[in-house]
């Protein structure tokens, strides 16, 4: 038997169910994903088996941080449920907080986030986490009790790793002590527009460019005449991309969507 195999065709055929609550991971996510995504339109990038077991191993990394501080002493709670009703929103946001731990007479969560290559380098020079991460980090907090959470990211590749303190203060959220622009009203306006593009049956507009070369995607952009072209990297990982930019594969066919990149 080959075991590899019949665990690829499983990864890749499982299915997974989706209901029609709000998620903390799509407070940044393009409104036209979501939209095929709640219209049950199939995939024209479904991830492949390999794609599925890099996912995976992030998992894993989940598993041993909260083995980790089981084996120091720490109790901490892993893959935490929760789900609250916002005034103006149909669906509830429901999610699961990676762990909840006690620190200081203080419940405290923890959010988890892999990367590869020298990702985790860029985002501790920098002390810059990703945008999505932030907007799921901050919901977290205006939804919950809890008024303290560490934003950790882990290099599954090479073990490079760094976190960031997350506080609520007086309804504002702060950074490693720095307040951030965000607030309860802005996310929950993205969740609004999610549901009136769903009533209305009305595909949402693109939120972000991917560069197109001879009709092929190019996830790593193209040079013309010495200038880098990139799209963003949001498409690139997206399941519905053939099909949501099958206009301009066909349109840039033996051309370059250059023009529309600048």
């Amino acid at each position: 038997m080959n075991i590899l195999s019949k665990i690829d065709l499983y990864l890749e055929n499982r299915e997974h169910e989706r209901s029609e609550n709000h998620y903390p991971s799509e407070a940044s996510k393009c409104l036209r994903s979501i939209w095929y995504s709640r219209k049950k339109v199939p995939k024209s990038n479904p991830m492949d088996a390999s794609a599925i077991w890099k996912t995976e191993m992030g998992n894993a990394i989940h598993d041993r941080v909260a083995k980790f501080l089981a084996e120091m002493g720490i109790n901490a709670r892993d893959e935490i449920p929760f789900k609250k009703n916002i005034e103006g929103l149909k669906f509830p946001v429901s999610g699961r907080i990676d762990n909840v731990f006690n620190e200081i007479g203080e419940d405290v969560g923890i959010e988890i986030k892999t990367t590869f290559g020298r990702g985790v380098v860029d985002i501790q020079k920098e002390r810059k986490p990703k945008w999505d991460a932030i907007l799921q980090v901050a919901l977290y907090l205006y939804l919950t009790d809890l008024n303290k959470f560490y934003l950790i990211y882990i290099g599954r590749d090479n073990g490079y790793r760094c976190q960031f303190e997350f506080t609520m203060k007086k309804d504002s959220i702060f950074m490693d002590g720095k307040k951030l622009d965000i607030t309860l009203d802005d996310i929950v306006e993205k969740f609004k527009r999610v549901e009136k593009a769903i009533d209305s049956n009305e595909i949402p507009e693109r939120e972000y460019k991917i560069a197109i070369k001879n009709g092929q995607i190019r996830p790593d952009g193209f040079s013309k005449n010495k200038v880098k072209y990139k799209g963003n990297w949001q498409c690139s990982y997206c399941g519905y991309r053939d099909h949501c930019w099958r206009s301009e594969l066909e349109k840039y066919e033996n051309s370059d969507n250059s023009d529309e990149l600048k």
